[in-house]
């Protein structure tokens, strides 16, 4: 085996460098391409998740700001805001708001992201679970928790959080599956500026119980300005006009229709400016990978008749060429399949925060990683090995003497 191995590095001598060149290359070129991917499979998840999440009826609001808001202090805000919401949900036909409630903590010294969902958000929006349940009203301090950070957290066990002047203690009920998207409604007309992921969260059902212990410790719940206003699928013509020409006369909205279509804009722009550069590096890299092995093989092929004549069968040199090929285009392909392993969890500022946004990488992109990997290899192997078989040892010995 260490001869072997001896052999197949001759079999790369004077051809490291540009060897190196194109495999840094291929390497680069198929990491951002499957990036590129990733932000394609994100904007495709957030789309399935507001698809499912029953709000053909709905419309997202958006309220105009300006500079004498701003200078407002976060509870007049709120209070400003709550008056539209009053009005909201006096009009005959609006079923409700779909309201984002959050407020940060430490766990173990690192940010936590705590998400306050009240029945509404909880039929509407209810994530994949890898085990234990879903959140339910009858939750008082049970949870649902996601992230690497509360990767070995075992369903039932309790977490202890610092928030405010003091601690609360909440139980695991549930734990999320990767990517889990979470409505952020921070602003955007598609869906991919609605839902985030969000890597350390925990979930809970905002019910008295929890108030009233936040209160104690003198927690601040963020309650976001952008929301769903939900119809009722029956709402009169003229309901329904009185609740557009009051967001209207506040702010902006979009319908259900609107963000799907903007939606699909997004994706096609992203795909139009974002895949050209890393396609144009992976074809490159591959001719590049495919040409250097004909010349590499064609190169070798007087050093491998003398290793035939002192003794090396002719199956032993076609198994060398055959390993140094296969190992021009496996490494780059194998690093980045690594890297899908281990991503999003790779990755993370300092805080445990995801530091790639946006992005949605998992396991099936080594699916398409292995074909081009198996394609490739085949192809260069299959090629170099006719150019080396087809002619004998002793003719090539009397073509270079």
């Amino acid at each position: 085996m260490k001869k072997h191995m001896k052999l197949v590095w001759e079999y790369y001598r004077g051809s490291v460098p540009s060897l190196l060149i194109i495999m840094i290359i291929m390497t680069f070129a198929i990491y951002t391409f499957v990036n590129v991917l990733g932000i394609n499979n994100y904007i495709g998840y957030a789309k399935k998740v507001y698809m499912s999440s029953s709000l053909e009826n709905a419309l997202y609001y958006i309220p105009a700001k300006n500079d004498d808001y701003y200078m407002l202090s976060a509870e007049e805000q709120q209070a400003q805001d709550a008056i539209v919401k009053k009005q909201l949900l006096a009009i005959d036909g609006v079923e409700g708001l779909c309201v984002n409630r959050v407020l940060t903590g430490l766990f173990q010294d690192k940010f936590v992201n705590f998400i306050l969902y009240d029945e509404e958000m909880i039929s509407r929006f209810k994530l994949d679970m890898s085990s234990g349940e879903w959140i339910s009203p009858a939750f008082t301090d049970e949870c649902v928790v996601g992230g690497s950070m509360f990767e070995n957290t075992e369903i039932g066990e309790s977490v202890v959080c610092t928030l405010g002047n003091g601690t609360l203690t909440v139980t695991a009920a549930g734990k999320m599956a990767y990517p889990a998207y979470i409505p952020q409604m921070l602003g955007g007309d598609s869906a991919d500026r609605l839902f985030k992921c969000y890597d350390n969260v925990i979930m809970m059902y905002d019910s008295s119980f929890l108030r009233e212990q936040l209160n104690s410790l003198g927690v601040y719940v963020t309650e976001y300005e952008n929301y769903f206003v939900l119809l009722e699928s029956d709402i009169s013509d003229a309901n329904r006009n009185a609740v557009t020409e009051l967001l209207n006369n506040t702010g902006r909205y979009y319908t259900y229709d609107d963000i799907i279509e903007n939606t699909n804009e997004v994706n096609s722009y992203r795909v139009k400016t974002k895949l050209p550069f890393p396609l144009y590096a992976f074809i490159i890299s591959t001719v590049a990978a495919f040409s250097l092995s004909l010349l590499m093989t064609e190169k070798k092929l007087e050093e491998y008749s003398i290793y035939y004549i002192v003794g090396c069968s002719k199956k032993k040199s076609i198994c060398i060429i055959a390993t140094a090929l296969l190992i021009i285009t496996a490494v780059p392909c194998l690093l980045n399949i690594l890297n899908i392993l281990v991503d999003p969890y790779m990755f993370r500022t300092d805080d445990g925060r995801i530091y790639k946004d946006n992005c949605y990488i998992d396991s099936s992109m080594i699916i398409p990683i292995l074909i081009y990997m198996s394609g490739m290899i085949i192809l260069t192997v299959v090629v170099a090995l006719f150019t080396y078989i087809k002619k004998s040892p002793m003719e090539i010995r009397r073509r270079t003497e």
